[in-house]
């Protein structure tokens, strides 16, 4: 009789808990239907998962992020200057051009946000707010809701202004909350920054007219001025506009010249309409370079400070503060520089030598920003005495065009309006 009272119970004790196994399966599966979903865009590999039912403004910090480590720079362009605003963009995350001039911001073919100009004009319910001012950048973010209830969504939206010259830019990014995290956000905002994307020469700067307007040229300097035959180039590209006369002397700086006093006399007597000075390595150069500048005051000379490519920078800086009022500054350097960071090749423009001393295609370009600085346009005539045309055009692309040098990458540029 026991055992079968044992047999009977064991049995009974197995429906029981098949039963309750049942009823709380069927209420799990119920209750992930009615408060969660989990979707995977087939054009991302994310998953992100999003919760509804979301009835306090605290609740979005529950919502799961996308982790985004993968960025790029990008460089947004409003007007017609050469400031761009710099910043680090995730590389899943693609910008679409529409005809107001703004931009969609798309994460394969799904709309997620906005990038414009200017300030969003629609706004929501500010959750979150954090502000910060640097050195010509400042930003303000904010998490913000739309609607109520069930039907709210979540926006992150970064506000940031910078100086572009004298006026003030903004630029307003918003993206849904999830499709980026608190320290992808904090990319974007932390490394945003103003940057110089392009620079065209200076034109009709320093002209004969401001000066005796004798049509003569003086360039002085050391050996660079040599090696790089910037005089000879500078007088193929003026023809007959103009006589160049290039005085190199190997390893002198200004110093050397303010010591020679025939030289000294030539400037006073008024034999030349502008001269052009390299030679900044000490601040001995920019003290006794008041010489310089007195001779050129006596003859109505127009002076202009023109550092040659291994000029120290201290003293370049030093003689252009020091000397603002009474000699223009033409930076040769910072433009064979520049012309690096576009992408040309660097012993191209300097020799393999100890000195790494300036090559002709050099010289050319030293040659063409005098000549758009004084005559206020881009040569005509081709240079032939010491390099070919051919050439500079093989090394430097479209620059004879317009003498327009890209600081970034042309295809990292994205133009408002």
């Amino acid at each position: 009789m026991v055992k079968v009272m044992k047999r009977i119970f064991s049995l009974l004790l197995a429906l029981c808990i098949t039963l309750c196994c049942s009823a709380c399966f069927s209420a799990a599966e119920q209750t992930s239907g009615a408060e969660g979903c989990v979707t995977a865009e087939s054009s991302s590999d994310i998953v992100t998962t999003q919760t509804s039912g979301i009835s306090t403004s605290e609740d979005y910090k529950s919502l799961k992020c996308t982790d985004i480590n993968d960025f790029k720079k990008i460089n947004l362009v409003y007007g017609d200057g050469f400031t761009a605003l710099n910043i680090s963009f995730p590389k899943l995350w693609k910008l679409k051009k529409q005809d107001d001039g703004n931009f969609h911001v798309c994460r394969g073919s799904l709309e997620i946000g906005s990038l414009v100009i200017g300030e969003d004009g629609n706004g929501g319910e500010v959750l979150e707010r954090a502000e910060k001012t640097r050195p010509k950048v400042k930003y303000t973010y904010t998490v913000e809701r739309f609607g109520e209830g069930e039907d709210a969504q979540y926006f992150r939206k970064l506000l940031i202004e910078y100086r572009d010259g004298e006026d003030t830019e903004k630029v307003t990014l918003k993206v849904k909350y999830t499709e980026i995290d608190d320290g992808g956000i904090d990319m974007i905002r932390t490394l945003a920054q103003p940057v110089e994307y392009a620079c065209l020469p200076e034109m009709g700067t320093i002209p004969f007219s401001e000066g005796n307007g004798k049509k003569s040229i003086l360039i002085l300097g050391n050996s660079f001025v040599n090696s790089s035959r910037i005089g000879n180039t500078l007088q193929d590209l003026c023809g007959d506009e103009c006589k160049i006369t290039g005085v190199s002397r190997s390893n002198v700086s200004v110093l050397h010249y303010t010591a020679d006093e025939e030289m000294l006399e030539r400037i006073e007597s008024g034999q030349y309409g502008i001269l052009f000075m390299c030679g900044f390595f000490s601040s001995k150069d920019v003290e006794e370079f008041e010489k310089i500048q007195e001779a050129c005051e006596k003859s109505d000379t127009v002076l202009v400070i023109f550092p040659a490519h291994n000029e120290v920078v201290t003293s370049i800086n030093s003689a252009k503060s020091k000397f603002s009022e009474s000699a223009h500054f033409l930076d040769w350097r910072t433009t064979l520089n520049n012309l690096v960071i576009s992408g040309v090749d660097y012993w191209d423009l300097c020799m393999h030598d100890g000195p790494e001393h300036s090559t002709p295609l050099a010289g050319y370009v030293g040659a063409y920003m005098i000549y758009c600085a004084v005559f206020g346009k881009t040569p005509q005539n081709i240079p032939k005495t010491s390099i070919s045309y051919d050439y500079i055009q093989e090394k430097l692309g479209d620059y004879p065009e317009q003498g327009r040098i890209w600081l970034v990458d042309e295809h990292s540029i994205y133009y408002f309006g």
